[in-house]
């Protein structure tokens, strides 16, 4: 089975460097990429506030800012930055919240057990992070996220009999989460600890609630749509650093002349010899990567840029029903996202490092690694 997916996955990438990407409407060609994430294209509709998070500036370490945007009737309730958590709630007039919670104390959340749920976690729709590095770690692996809808069934209080009991009117939250999650899911509710959390160099939930376990039709749209809307936020004091690339266009210009082929890697594998000459560069005014054989030059054209560190940044090609749709290379109903994920870390020694990745709704990411050295 492994191999008949590596096969399909090596027909998904032939036939992308074969065909290369299709032209956009002549209103899109004339637009350059400007720094911002993802998901600064998505229509926010009524979610006319945004929140950022504050972590790793009130710490003064390196740790992204993350942001979600909320609709008018909302409130910041509550914010709270330690060493090491930052918790922040907002609210509606009605008692519905949502909170963000990181928590860096420690990696294995352990402790007393309070009490137990038995939560069905089912997806509700996609969202709208991606994961990336944070500094040198990557969390790609992480996957497709999405929207969770969590349906309490059965609690059990430690501190009683210690017996399940089925939940006679489901409690209900939503929470952002790995696709890889949904489920039946036991709940290990400890004291200061978060629940239904993902590891992000640190613990990171977003939960909405409210004190009936209810939500009317008009709530449920608006906690999803906070929920869907976080993003890693591309932090505006960097922007008189320097030594930071800031657009696409800055980055095609710190990577500007040839690169020479050295080595590509797929999976963890070296597959050998795939031999060309990349070159990033503007094509019908569109950024372009260029791989250059000896018959042909296959263009791959990107729709989007964001920023994951100062040596990490990423070049976005496909985002299903966003954008990359007239692409010829056929992506498979169950493909997410395609991006090319550029490493600077060698770049003062002439070393580039380019992953290629394919994001599945199963949480699979598909990953290529292609390695360069300049041309002088």
């Amino acid at each position: 089975m492994k191999n008949i997916q590596s096969l399909c996955i090596l027909g998904i990438v032939f036939s992308l460097l074969l065909t290369g990407c299709s032209n956009v409407d002549d209103k899109s060609q004339n637009k350059k990429l400007k720094e911002k994430n993802i998901v600064n294209k998505i229509n926010k509709g009524n979610l006319k506030n945004t929140y950022s998070t504050n972590y790793g500036e009130a710490n003064a370490i390196t740790f992204p800012s993350f942001s979600f945007d909320y609709p008018e009737g909302w409130k910041v309730e509550t914010e709270e930055i330690t060493p090491s958590s930052e918790r922040v709630v907002i609210s509606n007039n009605k008692g519905v919240e949502v909170t963000y919670w990181y928590f860096g104390g420690a990696r294995e959340l352990t402790g007393a057990t309070r009490a137990i749920n038995v939560v069905d976690v089912t997806k509700v729709t996609d969202a709208n992070f991606i994961p990336e590095y944070v500094q040198a770690e990557d969390h790609s692996s992480l996957g497709n996220f999405v929207v969770g809808k969590l349906d309490t069934k059965e609690q059990c209080d430690m501190l009683g009999d210690g017996e399940f009991k089925k939940v006679e009117d489901d409690i209900i939250r939503y929470a952002l989460l790995p696709e890889s999650e949904m489920g039946q899911k036991e709940e290990m509710l400890i004291a200061g600890l978060p629940t239904f959390s993902f590891w992000y160099s640190g613990h990171i939930s977003l939960i909405a609630s409210s004190e009936s376990g209810k939500f009317s039709d008009k709530e449920e749209k608006e906690v999803v749509s906070i929920i869907s809307s976080f993003r890693t936020t591309t932090n505006e004091k960097d922007d008189n650093n320097s030594d930071y690339i800031k657009t696409i266009d800055d980055l095609w210009d710190k990577l500007k002349g040839k690169w020479k082929f050295e080595e590509y890697i797929m999976n963890g594998e070296n597959i050998g010899n795939e031999e060309h000459v990349l070159e990033l560069r503007y094509i019908d005014n569109k950024p372009a990567l260029s791989r250059i054989y000896d018959e042909q030059d296959v263009n791959i054209f990107f729709y989007d840029f964001s920023i994951a560190d100062i040596n990490h940044y990423t070049a976005y090609v496909y985002k299903r029903d966003a954008y990359g749709e007239e692409s010829p290379a056929n992506w498979g109903d169950d493909v997410v996202v395609v991006s090319y994920s550029f490493d600077l870390t060698n770049i003062s020694n002439d070393i580039l490092s380019i992953d290629y990745k394919i994001m599945f709704d199963n949480g699979f990411i598909d990953t290529h690694t292609y390695k360069y050295s300049k041309i002088k």
